[in-house]
């Protein structure tokens, strides 16, 4: 069997040559007042994956089906030269309100969605940090 090297964060294994990466980044902290502040990085490398316009569409058309009293809001303004959407929402999670910005980014070769979510007092520090996951954005060589 002919196999690469695939790194994660702290581990490399040998995987068979030819593999399709479909990992989901699941990160999360807690700030000064206990609240919970998460971001979710997906990658899809299908070629027949939708456009960020396609990708957009459908996640506006499933967040009014399933996220209760769903508020569509003004996204923050980013900079990234490759085609890109946001979405920014406030809804209602158990007894809780979350504010979460979607953003869906176009590469070369994959979609890159990234989620990032905390409670609404938290929205000034979600679209500041919004911008800098932008600025930062860099693709590596494949792992």
């Amino acid at each position: 069997m002919n196999t690469v090297t695939y790194y994660m964060d702290d581990v490399e294994v040998a995987v068979p040559a030819g593999y399709r990466d479909t990992t989901v980044h699941s990160l999360e902290w807690q700030t000064a007042d206990g609240s919970r502040v998460a971001l979710v990085v997906q990658r899809d490398q299908n070629p027949a994956r939708p456009s960020v316009d396609q990708l957009f569409a459908i996640a506006m058309a499933e967040y009014g089906k399933r996220l209760p009293m769903l508020h569509v809001e003004e996204p923050p303004a980013v900079e990234l030269p490759v085609p890109h959407r946001l979405a920014a929402i406030r809804w209602k999670k158990d007894h809780d309100v979350v504010y979460q910005v979607q953003l869906f980014v176009q590469l070369a070769d994959r979609n890159l969605i990234a989620t990032f979510s905390a409670r609404p007092s938290y929205r000034e520090h979600i679209d500041t940090w919004v911008g800098e996951f932008c600025r930062s954005l860099m693709v590596r060589g494949s792992s």
